[in-house]
């Protein structure tokens, strides 16, 4: 009896085994969610730079000739090779 209640202690669904399985998925989780909340934190601060009572003409330029494929006639355009 006492070697049933061992091995499943150990092996079980809910043994340490489990355990220890669960809580690396628990860390991966939680660094895939840090990830992510630092990629929001950026986008929602590059957003709100582009709202109107606060407008960064800069940022706004940048994404109009982004977008637009744009330059000024002043503009001196610096190709690079595609990664």
């Amino acid at each position: 009896m006492l070697a049933y209640f061992s091995y499943h202690t150990v092996q079980g669904d809910r043994g340490l085994l489990a355990f220890a399985r669960l809580s690396q998925e628990v860390e991966r989780a939680e660094a895939t969610l840090d990830e992510l909340r630092t990629q929001r934190l950026t986008v929602e601060r590059r957003a709100g730079l582009l709202r109107s009572n606060n407008l960064d003409l800069d940022l706004l330029d940048e994404r109009v000739r982004g977008t637009f494929n744009l330059l000024h006639p002043d503009d001196l355009m610096v190709l690079t090779p595609d990664r």
